[in-house]
């Protein structure tokens, strides 16, 4: 059961970085936050269907959910444009790269804290040996591109929003 679960999240990484160049690629005709919006209606009306067809993982008891656990729409939004426009600027590998590396620093603090129900688990030192070098190698893939980084206009950026 172990592997199915990392056989999932191996393959929903590629599919994750094959849904941001897909909404960059649409960004380009509807804008950023056009594509966020249809990226989240399509993913609402698909989850629905879901739902609909009675495919369902819990229950729908609204009263007993924290409110803050429905701002991950509101995240999604947000993180969907930001993508967008940094693929757009530095390309996918390094959006990859540093939303990767930062994803793993925020789940690291999550997991160490048990953060939002999470299962608990403390920051050991391979965890820690771990995120240095992820950490570093985010570093060194930076040190070149830094200067390049630096030119971005924007009043571009927004322009293409």
């Amino acid at each position: 059961m172990f592997s199915f679960f990392i056989l999932l999240a191996v393959v929903n990484g590629g599919l994750l970085t094959l849904q941001w160049l897909t909404n960059a690629a649409l960004g380009n005709h509807v804008g950023s936050l056009g594509s966020s919006f249809v990226n989240h209606f399509v993913g609402a009306m698909v989850g629905f269907l879901i739902v609909l067809l009675g495919f369902r993982t819990g229950t729908f008891d609204f009263q007993n959910i924290p409110w803050y656990y429905f701002a991950g729409g509101c995240l999604g939004v947000f993180v969907v444009y930001s993508i967008n426009v940094a693929i757009t600027h530095i390309g996918a590998m390094l959006t990859t790269l540093l939303f990767v590396t930062f994803q793993l620093l925020t789940s690291a603090v999550i997991d160490h804290y048990g953060f939002f129900e999470a299962k608990q688990i403390p920051l050991d030192s391979k965890r820690i040996i771990g995120l240095f070098f992820l950490f570093l190698g985010a570093c060194i893939v930076l040190v070149k591109p830094r200067k390049e980084l630096m030119k971005v206009n924007l009043s571009e950026i927004v322009e293409r929003s």
